[in-house]
């Protein structure tokens, strides 16, 4: 066997063995789910009715009427308690942000969110698209 046909043999050899590390690397990747994705999906704007019981006939009454934004929650206007219906956003963390508030008045944008201690990257991804600046 010539040197030119061991260094195409090796080379060939190779190649498949790297071939068959891409293939059993991109199928682990599949089979862990490694690459995920994130679909968020906001409605229209709509009106929910909320009923309550009557307890002497059983029937159904208008309770309350109440509008719900597309936009999501104005961080301008809302109330601690409003806030903490965000996720990850719990007693403490919803009323650092109405004192920044009151601190340095309104927001001018909700990536001003950040400013707020407790609300890093990952929280601020998790409810920008619920959170508006009115």
């Amino acid at each position: 066997m010539s040197k030119g046909q061991k260094i195409n043999d090796q080379l060939k050899t190779h190649l498949g063995v790297f071939l068959l590390v891409v293939v059993f690397v991109g199928l682990g990747i599949f089979l862990l789910g490694e690459e995920k994705t994130e679909i968020k999906i906001s409605g229209p704007k709509v009106e929910s009715e909320i009923f309550k019981e009557d307890e002497e006939d059983g029937e159904y009454e208008e309770a309350e009427t109440k509008e719900v934004q597309e936009e999501g929650i104005n961080i301008n206007t809302a109330s601690a308690k409003e806030l903490e219906s965000l996720p990850g956003i719990g007693e403490v963390l919803s009323q650092r942000i109405v004192d920044y508030r009151d601190t340095f008045g309104d927001f001018k944008s909700i990536d001003e969110l950040k400013n707020v201690d407790g609300i890093g990257e990952k929280k601020f991804f998790d409810i920008e698209d619920l959170v508006v600046v009115e």
